[in-house]
Order: structure tokens, then C-alpha cells, then sequence
């Protein structure tokens, strides 16, 4: 028997790597990104705080890998050769993607409005995630809700972070000009 061939395995790599890479990628900007983040202004307070966005990634990241695997081991069973072509797996690789690229565009480019655009698409490759597991499994698509729920929190984030740095530009311009 081949590595990851056991369901089981399969769970526990899909809840560990996800959060790995996506880790790996915030801890190498984090520096940079943890000064960049403290000269905005007007933005919530619980939004400082470090471990709730360490908690809520690894957690969100983590249940929604234990869904795939779940979708993978009921479509596909053990030999995998269906796994590629279902609709929710697809999807799943798809909001990944998408939340390793909004740690990217936002820690290590510090870039609001792409962060706000791949945020945005990945709340909706995350739903319809969701929604494609659903068809497969009721549990794998209850994993993947938190997901849905955090992506749809940092959308907000982002959004009024982006409010607040326009008016901030917008206020040091008027000062220079009057």
C-alpha cells in the first residue's frame, strides 16, 4: 500500500498541507506585512489581533481540507481516477488557490484592491464549493461552511480598509492643496 492510499491518510494530509503552505507563505512576509498593517487607520480593533487571523486560517483551511478528502474518498472511492473530474474537488482546488493568493496579494504585495478582487472571487468559488459538496456530502459541505463564513468576514475587513486608506489619501491631499 502505497503513501495516502488509506482514507484516513487521505483526511490528514488534506487538513495539514493546505495549512502549511498557506503558513509558510504569511511567515515569510510577516515582518514586512505586520508594519504595512500598522500604519492603517480606522480599522476594528479585533482586527489586531494576530492570533485570531492565525486561528481562524489554520482552522478554516484545515476543516475545509477534511471536506475534500471526504468528497474525494466518496467519489472516487480508492482509486481516484474520478476524483479529478468532480465538480466540488474542482472547486475546492480553486478556493485554495484563491486563499493562497489573497495571502500573497496582501502580505507580500500589500495591495487592497487586488486583495479586495481575489477576496471576492474566492467568497464566491468558496460558496459554490460548498455547494458542489453538498451534492456529495451534507458533512463535507458543513466543513467547508467556516470557510465561507471567514472569507465573507476578511471581504468586509478589506473593504474597510480600503475605505479608510482612500479617505486618509484623500484627506493628506486636501491638506497639501489648501
Amino acid at each position: 500500500m502505497a503513501y495516502g492510499d488509506s482514507s484516513v491518510e487521505r483526511i490528514i494530509i488534506s487538513a495539514i498541507l493546505p495549512v502549511i503552505v498557506s503558513r509558510a507563505i504569511y511567515l515569510v512576509n510577516e515582518d514586512d506585512a505586520q508594519k504595512w498593517l500598522g500604519t492603517m487607520k480606522n480599522i476594528p480593533e479585533w482586527a489586531n489581533a494576530k492570533d485570531l487571523f492565525n486561528v481562524a486560517w489554520i482552522t478554516t483551511l484545515a476543516a475545509s481540507g477534511v471536506a475534500a478528502a471526504l468528497v474525494f474518498n466518496a467519489s472516487a472511492g480508492m482509486k481516484g481516477e474520478t476524483a479529478t473530474k468532480n465538480p466540488a474537488l474542482v472547486a475546492y482546488g480553486g478556493q485554495l488557490a484563491l486563499c493562497w493568493t489573497y495571502v500573497i496579494v496582501i502580505y507580500a504585495l500589500k495591495n487592497l484592491d487586488l486583495g479586495l478582487a481575489v477576496i471576492l472571487l474566492a467568497n464566491a468559488v468558496s460558496l459554490l464549493a460548498t455547494v458542489a459538496m453538498y451534492k456529495t456530502s451534507a458533512v463535507a459541505a458543513l466543513l467547508n461552511a467556516p470557510i465561507v463564513l471567514w472569507l465573507l468576514l476578511l471581504t468586509s475587513l478589506v473593504l474597510r480598509c480600503r475605505t479608510a486608506m482612500a479617505a486618509a489619501v484623500v484627506g493628506d491631499k486636501m491638506a497639501i492643496v489648501e
